[in-house]
């Protein structure tokens, strides 16, 4: 059994108590509907756009550069990532995509396939709603460091998988109000699929699956701040 109390505006429409405080537990789930689409494909593919515009083809980002040993890479199933060493990680991802592939690919996969997509993927999505049908607007989930598995599933066809599953510390509502949670028994589980497209221009041109496993779920539970 869970007991919440509504703190802030921001979280359903017609609630008029901006004093109390949030407490207990709750899952809330983000609406990947069409406006969620719509908007993580233009973000990413300004993203694309902007860094391949001023660099040279088959440059990969640094962004991606260095998350390459701190989160797990897959090229067609097979690991590229070794922990603490950027230089071997790098030189196993071209190996294993090869040089042509990666001369296609990799600035416009690596403009956005980094720590910096999470952020993306939270400004796309519209709100997040509970069991209750209430709405949540969360703009960040604070993920526990220590506590945190990223996975980027990258396929030679196109394909690619985005799994994410980590403790939550807090999370941060379209106020800039932040909510403590306890981040052992709160959670944020992720699944985004993309489509990547060579295109003529020289870069990629990048648009959602479609996939219907995909989701962002929040199961929290609320710090009492009065313990």
């Amino acid at each position: 059994m869970s007991f919440f109390r509504q703190k802030s505006s921001t979280n359903t429409k017609n609630n008029e108590d901006n004093s109390s405080r949030y407490y207990g537990s709750k899952v809330v789930y983000a609406m990947l509907d069409i406006n969620f689409t719509q908007k993580l494909s233009m973000l990413i593919n300004d993203s694309i756009r902007e860094y391949t515009s001023n660099n040279s083809r088959g440059v990969m980002c640094r962004s991606m550069h260095v998350d390459l040993p701190r989160m797990d890479y897959y090229i067609d199933n097979h690991m590229i990532s070794i922990p603490g060493n950027i230089e071997a990680s790098y030189n196993k991802f071209i190996e294993q995509g090869g040089k042509e592939w990666a001369n296609d690919y990799v600035g416009s996969i690596s403009a956005f396939l980094h720590q910096g997509i999470f952020v993306d993927i939270f400004k796309a999505i519209p709100y997040w709603k509970d069991s209750n049908e209430c709405r949540w607007d969360i703009i960040m989930a604070s993920h526990d460091r220590l506590n945190c598995s990223n996975t980027f599933h990258i396929n030679k066809d196109g394909s690619i998988k985005i799994i994410s599953q980590s403790h939550v510390s807090n999370i941060i509502l379209n106020d800039n109000n932040i909510v403590l949670t306890k981040s052992s028994t709160s959670f944020f589980s992720l699944q985004i699929s993309l489509v990547c497209v060579k295109n003529i221009g020289g870069h990629c041109l990048v648009m959602t699956a479609g996939d219907s496993t995909d989701r962002a779920t929040l199961q929290l539970e609320f710090e009492d701040i009065d313990k």
